[in-house]
């Protein structure tokens, strides 16, 4: 009896011992004793049903790396149609070459349409190239200057994104930390110009502050036209909000936030006046099956995984949904 008790409690600690690690895994960037600075490697998953159980654990811990790790890295790989990219360039470069008098594009479709990816890939590309012409047309110690200073190897080093969790603290209310990061980038203009994606919104749900993201979007159409505001970019994904009203067939939804998260009531009957006249708009659709398979064939490539029969099953399955980041995270 006292060696079943030692064995079974050697047992729990090993279990114990390895949930935390599967914990930390997930919750940490130090993947496999990889440092955060370190290009995270995506670990292969057996196809195989004889997985030994620890590493079907840490393949799940893993998995919302997926993603990240198999992300185009060129406009080439993005698998959207190509009038859709080629609209998409076409307006990027209005915006930010300043050939449009609108100061904002919006980019919206629904989840898993490649909306924020295209967005960054085509933008980081326009940008690059307008920071090279600038440079160009320096002289003397500023060009050593600004070459130094911009080797930078990110991908998305033209690119500057609101970031909830980063952009507000405890020194700024909830309400305004919106108008706060536009205010600051409202600097980024000149030889130090980068492109603002907004993909990550301020909480809309929450009346005031959606009161005052609106006012903020406002307040930088109606800039004065003197002062050279940095290229714009929003992407919205658009959906419907399930409710108790919709299993009541005698009411009828109201088109409003709490409803429906669509352009027209994140941005407000306001701003829907100056569409055309102070921002523009780019509408994404679900990916189509072919671009979907495209997509997942990438993945298996980038992974260095043959095809068979089972795999050929499970990508006729999810190229049906039309959502990019889903399929991937589910292959």
């Amino acid at each position: 009896q006292k060696r079943r008790k030692l064995e079974d409690s050697q047992n729990f600690e090993k279990l114990d011992l390895f949930s935390l690690q599967v914990v930390n895994l997930k919750n940490n960037s130090q993947l496999l004793n990889v440092t955060p600075n370190c290009d995270l490697k995506t670990k292969k998953r057996k196809l195989n049903d004889d997985e030994d159980d620890n590493d079907n654990e840490i393949n799940f811990a893993m998995k919302d790396t997926w993603v990240n790790e198999c992300k185009p890295v060129d406009i080439g790989d993005l698998c959207i149609h190509k009038r859709k990219i080629d609209d998409l360039k076409k307006d990027i470069d209005d915006l930010i070459h300043n050939k449009t008098e609108d100061r904002i594009l919006v980019v919206s479709g629904p989840s898993g349409s490649g909306k924020s990816t295209s967005v960054k890939l085509i933008a980081n590309h326009y940008m690059k190239e307008k920071i090279r012409k600038l440079k160009d047309n320096m002289i003397g110690s500023e060009i050593s200057d600004l070459t130094n200073n911009g080797n930078n190897s990110n991908n998305n080093e033209f690119i500057v994104e609101f970031n909830i969790l980063k952009d507000s603290n405890r020194n700024n209310s909830s309400t305004n930390y919106f108008n706060e990061f536009l205010d600051q980038c409202k600097l980024l203009t000149g030889l130090n110009e980068k492109c603002i994606v907004i993909e990550e919104l301020p909480n809309i749900f929450h009346k005031p502050t959606h009161q005052e993201f609106q006012n903020s979007i406002l307040k930088w159409i109606e800039s004065n036209d003197q002062f050279n505001l940095p290229p714009l970019i929003i992407c919205i994904t658009e959906f419907d909000i399930e409710n108790d009203s919709h299993w009541n067939n005698n009411l009828t939804t109201s088109f409003t936030i709490d409803n429906v998260v669509k352009v027209e009531t994140v941005l407000g009957y306001k701003l829907m006046q100056y569409e055309y006249s102070g921002w523009k708009r780019i509408k994404f659709n679900k990916v189509a099956k072919t671009f979907l398979k495209k997509a997942l064939t990438r993945v298996l490539k980038l992974e260095d995984i043959k095809k068979n029969k089972i795999i050929d099953k499970k990508i006729d399955e999810l190229s049906i949904s039309g959502d990019l980041r889903n399929s991937i995270n589910n292959f």
